[in-house]
């Protein structure tokens, strides 16, 4: 009896065995033609290092960079988290307008753990005005990760850094490298100009191709004894010298290697990107006052103003007529009755790819309550408008009007 169960158990036993195999066979399959994958995708992205005497610009630059750097102050001192801000902050902004933002962020988040412990609509009041508000939203929901995984002080890792919430290639490597002397990049604007110019490439600034040609470059130049200095050498070269529209080409202190200097066709590099298309828009805001406060509204959190308060009104994505039925109809979901001036002030505020034509209209007399949650609205007086995150429009308006009372 046990010899016949023992026969007819077998079958089942290489049926199992033979599934095991064919699904192990699958993955490894799989695994190798992902394998494969991989390395056609890297070998075509590979990078063909410009012919330069690297180590003679890297002393160069960094000779010019100890007698002709700016005093700024988060180059006083030599902390990453003010690093991390600094970098953060001068995306897509000028200097000159980042730096009274970053001594009042620094004085009233001095640390990691102050500004992951902070409020975030205290973080957007003190960001306010420097627009691009996802960077104040993922500088702060960073802190809050470099508290929880690594005890408020940020990693002296490159790889580690960019597990950051926030952090990419760019600012990974400004702080590897500035705070930690770490032989990283950190390949902005004016390194692509730079390099550009340099080796005369050709490929669009917009280009993955030019980003990898010019991060092989700057990874060149940072193998030196202050890979920090070196970045922020190639850094200011393209702020003061190397500038768009109207390069100092002899005061470059590594204009005999720059071939588009030789041949007179600076101003050709780096090669245009395509220009984004600006649209127009047309918002309508109310402005409803009880008892000399204003409504605020909330912002939702993804999109343009995120997270930010404002006067309730409508963004619609073209230009219409000054009227007001729509935003009648909006202030009566929100569970208002409102008697809105016939004639509205008008604005006008361009970002990056939209134009805004803002109709601003004033109440005369209001009815009902916020239907709305309480956490996403307020009644304010409108100087308390400094204290708000709000965005530079908004605030351009409170503030004209206030100059009017």
């Amino acid at each position: 009896m046990s010899s016949e169960k023992s026969t007819e158990s077998q079958p089942a036993a290489k049926t199992t065995t033979s599934t095991k195999t064919q699904k192990t066979t699958q993955k490894a399959t799989k695994k190798k033609a992902a394998k494969k994958k991989a390395a056609k995708k890297k070998a075509s992205q590979k990078v063909e290092l410009p012919s330069l005497d690297y180590d003679d610009m890297r002393e160069q630059l960094a000779e010019w960079y100890s007698h002709q750097q700016r005093e700024l102050p988060w180059r006083e001192i030599k902390d990453p988290y003010a690093t991390w801000v600094s970098e953060i902050m001068l995306q897509q902004t000028r200097v000159a307008t980042v730096i009274p933002y970053f001594l009042r962020f620094m004085e009233r988040f001095p640390t990691v753990t102050e500004l992951a412990n902070a409020d975030l609509d205290d973080v957007l009041a003190q960001w306010s005005g420097l627009g691009y508000y996802r960077r104040a939203r993922h500088l702060h929901a960073g802190a809050q990760e470099v508290v929880e995984r690594f005890g408020g002080e940020l990693p002296a890792n490159h790889k580690e850094l960019l597990s950051i919430k926030g952090i990419g290639r760019y600012t990974a490597g400004a702080i590897a490298s500035i705070a930690f002397d770490l032989p990283y990049p950190a390949v902005d604007g004016n390194v692509y100009r730079i390099f550009s110019r340099i080796a005369c490439l050709d490929d669009p600034v917009n280009s993955p191709a030019l980003h990898r040609t010019c991060e092989a470059i700057a990874s060149q130049i940072v193998q030196g004894e202050s890979p920090g200095d070196l970045t922020q050498a190639m850094m200011e070269l393209g702020a003061l010298v190397c500038t768009p529209k109207s390069p100092a080409c002899l005061l470059c202190p590594v204009r005999e290697h720059c071939k588009a200097y030789a041949t007179g066709q600076t101003l050709a590099y780096p090669v245009p990107k395509k220009t984004t298309k600006v649209r127009d828009m047309t918002v309508q805001w109310a402005m409803l006052q009880r008892d000399e406060h204003i409504l605020l509204v909330q912002r939702p959190a993804d999109g343009l103003f995120a997270g930010l308060w404002e006067l309730p009104g409508l963004y619609l994505p073209h230009p219409g007529p000054d009227h007001t039925n729509d935003l009648q109809a909006h202030l009566t979901s929100l569970g208002l009755i409102a008697t809105l001036q016939p004639e509205p002030r008008h604005y006008q505020h361009t970002l990056s790819h939209r134009r805004m034509h803002i109709a601003l209209y004033q109440s005369e007399a209001i009815e009902g309550s916020v239907s709305l949650p309480p956490d996403t609205f307020q009644w304010v007086q409108l100087d308390d408008h400094p204290n708000l995150p709000i965005s530079s429009i908004t605030r351009q308006v409170f503030t004209s009007l206030l100059r009017e009372e």
